[in-house]
């Protein structure tokens, strides 16, 4: 009888069983994955420019320090983890919770406010849904990113805005970020700070299935030791033109200034992307 009963059982576990096995197998390995599985979801969603360091919990429920590849920031970047990278945020909280349609993404961080930290981020086939929200860094080696930053050796305090962000965007949808910076410092001025700064970039849907505009504008904030105005676009990078001008302790900034910019009068200005 036992034999019997054993050949039952080996009868029932046909090519459909095998499956139901298999798949049960997947989805308990899926709700036990570890949090360094976030990270390399993070890693190919931004090509290797974000990462998530020192990732502790699940990939449901967990904690990670928030790193910049700068290197990766450029178009086609390469999400090794061998590269060069700094810390963005000190630590952040996530919890996925599955739906029907899509993924609910809650995220807690000392350095997030706003609705961003009450509401959580949908995410869905195709398409990111993201709540109106603040990211502050009370330092940021701009340096870091290589190029006329790594000469200029900047350090300012981050302040990032934003309202209306969806990917992809509705038809005439205006997605808005706004970036402070403040108590703008360079290595090559002796005077500490220079001032403060607002970049403002707005983005326009398209319902003629074109490209997504995007535009960037900058200004100085006031009591700011030089003024800054520009204007420009983003596509593949940065262009545009930027103005610059000395409003007082001029002798200790035209090093500076020639640098960035050629003179016109007493104004500097410098192109960007050309």
């Amino acid at each position: 009888m036992i034999n019997s009963s054993i050949k039952s059982f080996h009868f029932s576990l046909g090519p459909i069983g095998l499956l139901t096995l298999l798949v049960v197998a997947l989805l308990g390995l899926l709700f036990q994955a570890p949090a360094a599985w976030a990270d390399f979801f993070v890693a190919q969603a931004t090509r290797g420019a974000v990462r998530l360091a020192q990732a502790e919990g699940s990939l449901w429920k967990g904690r990670a320090q928030v790193l910049i590849v700068p290197a990766a920031l450029k178009l086609g970047g390469d999400p090794s983890p061998a590269m060069e990278s700094f810390q963005l945020v000190r630590s952040v909280s996530w919890r996925l919770t599955p739906g029907l349609n899509a993924v609910a993404l809650n995220l807690s961080s000392d350095a997030l406010e706003g609705p961003v930290t009450q509401d959580p981020l949908l995410l869905s086939l195709g398409s990111v849904s993201i709540p109106d929200g603040r990211l502050r860094l009370d330092s940021f080696p701009m340096e870091q990113a290589g190029g006329a930053l790594a000469f200029l050796k900047p350090q300012a305090a981050l302040e990032m805005r934003w309202s209306g962000l969806s990917m992809p965007q509705a038809s005439e949808q205006k997605r808005v970020i706004s970036l402070d910076i403040h108590q703008f410092v360079t290595s090559l001025s002796p005077i500490k700070p220079l001032g403060s700064y607002r970049v403002h970039f707005n983005s326009i849907g398209s319902s003629t299935g074109q490209a997504v505009r995007l535009s960037w504008s900058v200004e100085s904030m006031q009591g700011s030791v030089i003024s800054m105005s520009g204007s420009g676009t983003v596509s593949d990078m940065v262009r545009g033109q930027l103005q610059f001008k000395c409003h007082r302790q001029c002798e200790f900034v035209d090093g500076l200034l020639s640098a960035i910019g050629k003179k016109s009068g007493d104004v500097y200005e410098a192109k960007l992307g050309v």
